[in-house]
């Protein structure tokens, strides 16, 4: 894998740690008082598979990331502690104390993001680290791609639900951080789960995103789950 497919992974992956992970904290929490039903049982042992998952293909990422891309990443890691300091220090610039806790939240992070650079354990999950940089740098709307965003002279992505056959218009559904780099993004490649608008049933689709002018969606899979995709 080139680098920049190996980066986009681990944010993009990182995001969905963090969204499993709030998803069973709330679910385990109400388990604990006896609030679950039969739905939310079978909801909570789903989120912990994925949350597996993800864990295990995004530590496959950073690992490639630090064997592999070696230079690349520490150089990227360097451009994310830049910008995180333009953004610590353009709220010091506005001498308002009730800023105090955002500017020490960003000079938490930067420590965070040289721990990782340096390849030592941050204080929180390096996944923790990848998606609390998503949202400091997206502060302004930059780095996010939305199919929700696209023109009318874009395509859709549309998938056939393996189970029915019912075509489901995915495009709203995507909303993905691009990180910084040097050149613009050409295209990326997503593995992601949905659930048919039809019949119910989750399926996976892996497809690409050619960000053309314009944007163009190429479906290369599509499957009920478990399925195990190369990505």
């Amino acid at each position: 894998m080139d680098f920049r497919s190996v980066l986009f992974d681990i944010y993009y992956l990182s995001e969905k740690i963090q969204h499993f992970s709030n998803e069973i904290a709330g679910l385990e929490f109400a388990d604990e008082r006896g609030y679950l039903g039969d739905s939310e049982i079978d909801r909570l042992r789903l989120y912990n598979e994925r949350l597996e998952d993800a864990k295990k293909i995004a530590r496959a990422r950073l690992q490639t990331a630090r064997e592999n891309h070696h230079d690349d990443f520490i150089m990227h890691l360097d451009d994310v502690v830049e910008r995180v300091e333009a953004s610590r220090d353009q709220l010091k610039l506005k001498n308002d104390s009730r800023l105090n806790h955002d500017i020490a939240m960003l000079e938490d992070l930067i420590v965070h993001v040289k721990d990782i650079r340096h390849e030592r354990n941050p204080k929180y999950s390096v996944w923790w680290v990848f998606f609390y940089i998503q949202s400091v740098l997206c502060r302004h709307g930059e780095f996010r791609f939305s199919g929700k965003s696209l023109n009318s002279d874009a395509g859709a992505v549309t998938p056939s639900c393996p189970a029915c056959s019912c075509r489901n218009n995915i495009t709203g559904s995507i909303d993905i951080f691009l990180p910084p780099v040097v050149a613009p993004w050409e295209n990326v490649a997503i593995l992601d789960e949905y659930a048919c608008l039809n019949c119910r049933r989750r399926f996976r689709v892996m497809f690409k995103i050619h960000f053309n002018d314009p944007v163009r969606f190429e479906i290369i899979n599509v499957d009920l789950p478990p399925v195990n995709f190369s990505w």
